[in-house]
């Protein structure tokens, strides 16, 4: 009886240590991706994900962002508009002018689906975000007179999607998400006036506004894995 134990016992533990040396070993992977449908926005989104454990990983996202790629922003006062022109509170005709900002954000990332240790499957993933559009704003017959405006967003979200990768080092993610975003916008408007002196005088007419909105996204990223 006692050989039989001492046998039963060295089974396993042959077993055992054939399994641990059939198990492949983990190794972190990471993905450098492009967002192309995020440039309609004007974002130029770049991201990095590394990978934390079997399903888990960071991203950070990165990249320039352009205003006024989507067509002309309207102020309040006068819905018309004219080649890129638009009109300020005094009726004076001023053209805003495409500006460069930046796009920054960090996302924690939780594959649903075990068994995949390469960032591949369904996720879901917390995401903080932060972007920052710049605009020039000019007088069209007096190209000396401009301003800056500026729009913040910073935003948290929930996002969810699939990431899939191919049997090469390509990968493609759709996903989707929401959450709440805090704008802060800087406006300038440039308004005509008569000194004491009767001189016609130019000046700009700035408010800052600030609000809760909605954050909502839709998009899909193309990648390229540094280890298969």
């Amino acid at each position: 009886m006692k050989n039989v134990k001492l046998i039963i016992l060295g089974l396993l533990i042959s077993f055992n240590g054939t399994a641990q040396l059939n198990e492949e070993p983990f190794v972190r992977k990471s993905i450098i991706k492009y967002s192309p449908l995020d440039l309609i926005a004007g974002d130029l989104k770049f991201s990095f994900e590394q990978q934390l454990s079997r399903q888990s990983s960071i991203e950070i996202e990165l990249g320039p962002t352009l205003s006024e790629v989507t067509g002309v922003e309207l102020t309040p006062f006068d819905p018309d508009f004219l080649s890129g022109n638009v009109y300020s509170p005094s009726g004076i005709l001023s053209e805003r002018q495409t500006g460069l900002g930046f796009l920054a954000s960090v996302g924690f990332r939780y594959y649903l689906l075990e068994g995949y240790d390469r960032l591949n499957g369904f996720y879901i993933s917390p995401i903080f975000k932060h972007k920052v559009y710049n605009t020039t704003v000019s007088e069209t017959n007096y190209t000396d007179v401009t301003a800056k405006s500026s729009k913040m967003i910073s935003s948290f979200q929930f996002n969810f999607g699939v990431q899939i990768k191919t049997k090469t080092a390509f990968s493609v993610e759709f996903h989707a998400g929401f959450g709440l975003g805090y704008m802060t916008k800087n406006s300038s408007d440039l308004y005509q006036y008569e000194d004491n002196f009767g001189n016609e005088q130019f000046d700009w007419y700035k408010t800052k506004t600030t609000s809760l909105i909605p954050a909502v996204n839709v998009g899909i990223k193309m990648g390229l894995a540094t280890r298969k």
